[in-house]
């Protein structure tokens, strides 16, 4: 991920600090130029935008540990713009590069954490999109970056903005350079701090909002459970949940470890699917598996008999109540290499949804020895989980052959979800994600 700048001279602009930070953008992911765009006024394509950087340096600080850190808001739009209009999304404040504007051009790029990653997601323009503007961003594409090789490109780019304002002295650089230094001092002596707050949509540096007692709660609450499930309970968690999701994971680690054993957990070798968002993966996973376990297009009856085709003759499944919903299930690895999987109390077709997301987890986690933590979070790992148990358990292919007409009502899709053993949103997702039929709406 690269953020490459060239000072220019702006003899026309009277304002100091525009006029030093005048310069030639270039934003390049993954071999891609996000910042692509097309001159009205002659027609010339170009990789670049001319103008001054100040206000998306200030940006990037203002927002640093949400752009690294904050995952996914719960239904991303096909284009970020979307988000951005009169009422605006509040996770779009913080994550969509057109808040940087501030009177210039910048393309419609999301940005935002994604477990060990960084997603980066951006949009053309639409010719109504310009609004007088004399330049139209073409670019189309996403790309998943490491963590670490953002921060460093955000911070050479920020610290190169820093360094060019270094003899200006005016409130709004003064209270720029501030923020920066207080967030590389942060960074260096706090750095869980800051992505605890991020992860639960806190500002890390308003301390109304993120006092040192929530803090202090954060930690005694992780303190408590196993390391390896503390980030996808920030993730999914709000700071009124987060001491009684926690306290639930503890006990429910405790009914996994009356049962758990040395050997890891065993799941059959599929190979990776080449489709790289996660729902297409989790569809694609879940052809796979049915394709290896035999299963067909028919549907899955007990679900046990997944578990018997796994190899997971000994699995244990039990409830336990005192999770907020934002929690469905832990699981780890119990006798004869079956996992033991503890869900809150649910009906029962819901409780194969989330046995299906576990079969998920142990088929691509790396560790099998691991807990897993199936969430409402809408992190990669997460959405991939739900996008397999849904295909799983309702073959779009199967589902296709039973809904002919464009529109479906309400009963239907209760029948449906009766013939297949699953709760009706799961048909509806299916019915809407595979653009097979649409509700009736009456």
């Amino acid at each position: 991920m690269k953020l490459s700048h060239e000072w220019l001279d702006a003899p026309g602009v009277r304002d100091p600090v525009l006029s030093r930070t005048w310069a030639r953008l270039s934003v390049e992911i993954d071999g891609a130029p996000a910042t692509q765009l097309v001159d009205t006024r002659s027609d010339a394509t170009r990789n670049a935008i001319y103008g001054t950087v100040f206000p998306l340096a200030r940006w990037l600080v203002e927002n640093w540990c949400f752009l690294l850190y904050e995952p996914p808001c719960a239904s991303l739009p096909d284009r970020g713009r979307a988000l951005t209009g009169a009422k605006q999304h509040p996770w779009a404040h913080r994550h969509s590069l057109l808040t940087a504007r501030d009177g210039g051009s910048l393309p419609d790029l999301l940005i935002f954490g994604d477990e060990s990653e960084v997603e980066f997601r951006w949009y053309p323009d639409n010719v109504e999109d310009l609004g007088g503007r004399p330049v139209r961003f073409v670019g189309l594409g996403s790309a998943r970056v490491d963590v670490q090789r953002v921060r460093g490109a955000f911070s050479e780019f920020v610290e190169a903005v820093a360094r060019r304002t270094e003899d200006l002295h005016n409130d709004e650089v003064d209270r720029f350079r501030d923020a920066w230094e207080d967030l590389k001092r942060a960074e260096h002596e706090s750095p869980d701090e800051c992505r605890w707050a991020a992860q639960l949509g806190l500002d890390w540096a308003d301390s109304e909002e993120y006092p040192d007692e929530l803090i202090e709660a954060i930690r005694q609450a992780l303190d408590t459970i196993d390391a390896s499930i503390r980030e996808d309970l920030l993730r999914a968690a709000s700071p009124a949940s987060l001491q009684a999701d926690a306290s639930w994971l503890a006990s429910a680690a405790e009914v996994v470890s009356k049962h758990r054993t040395r050997r890891p957990v065993i799941v059959p070798q599929l190979g990776q699917p080449k489709e790289s968002e996660a729902h297409r993966f989790g569809y694609a996973y879940a052809s796979r598996l049915r394709e290896a376990l035999g299963l067909g297009r028919k549907p899955i009856g007990e679900f046990g008999d997944v578990f018997d085709r796994l190899g997971w003759n000994n699995t244990v499944t039990e409830t336990l109540p005192g999770a907020s919903k934002r929690l469905d299930s832990l699981s780890g690895p119990g006798p004869g290499s079956s996992p033991v999987i503890v869900t809150r109390p649910m009906p029962s077709n819901q409780r194969r949804f989330h046995f299906a997301r576990n079969v998920f987890h142990w088929l691509v986690v790396p560790d099998k020895s691991s807990l897993g933590l199936m969430t409402r979070a809408h992190s990669w790992r997460q959405r991939a989980s739900r996008a397999f148990a849904a295909e799983l358990l309702v073959p779009s292919t199967d589902l296709a052959t039973r809904v002919t007409e464009d529109a479906v009502s309400m009963d239907e899709v209760t029948e449906l979800a009766e013939y297949y053993s699953v709760s009706d949103m799961v048909v509806l997702w299916q019915l809407e994600n595979h653009k097979i039929s649409q509700l009736l709406v009456e």
